[in-house]
């Protein structure tokens, strides 16, 4: 997995490569996913390539930073980050847990964009500047965990499991 950190910087928009934070609107902001499943565990990887970086629209000098096939966090008081919940299901009574075996971290240097809350389909998604709560300030990163379990299902031989996944980790300092 590799995570980015982000704090600040300044342009547009494009899709970075993140190996080397240059622009290149050529690549892929898909993660590479792969997974190896056998008797008594499971990996699945990410691997973050380039992510698709926007200007946000309603707060200058803020970013969006995006990453196919996966959502943003809309809690708000905080950072615009990217999501996404997989999930996997086991027989019921497996012990389940979750931890990063492998990542390597780069730090950016954007200010994201603050989280909006979610709009029902039936109302008009036309939000303004003072519909948003700006980034309460806090100390260290935020996510604090890249992966975890968020949460679980049983059914009668199963329990799902949903899993977040957090590449960027943002510090507000």
């Amino acid at each position: 997995i590799i995570v980015a950190l982000s704090i600040q910087y300044a342009w547009s928009q494009g899709i970075i490569d993140l190996s080397t934070g240059q622009v290149n609107n050529n690549l892929s902001t898909k993660p590479i996913y792969s997974s190896i499943v056998n008797e008594n565990s499971s990996i699945i990887t990410y691997e973050f390539n380039a992510a698709k970086i926007t200007e946000d629209d309603l707060f200058p000098n803020t970013y969006n930073w995006q990453y196919e096939d996966f959502n943003v966090n809309h809690i708000q008081g905080e950072a615009a980050f990217p999501i996404k919940y997989d999930t996997f299901s086991y027989p019921q009574g497996t012990n389940i847990e979750v931890s990063v075996i492998e990542a390597n971290y780069i730090d950016f240097y954007y200010e994201l964009a603050p989280a909006r809350q979610l709009i029902p389909e039936n109302m008009s998604s036309n939000l303004s500047k003072e519909d948003i709560l700006p980034i309460q300030p806090y100390s260290g990163i935020s996510p604090n965990e890249i992966i975890e379990i968020d949460d679980q299902q049983t059914s009668q031989k199963t329990t799902t499991f949903w899993v977040k996944v957090s590449p960027v980790q943002y510090d507000y300092t």
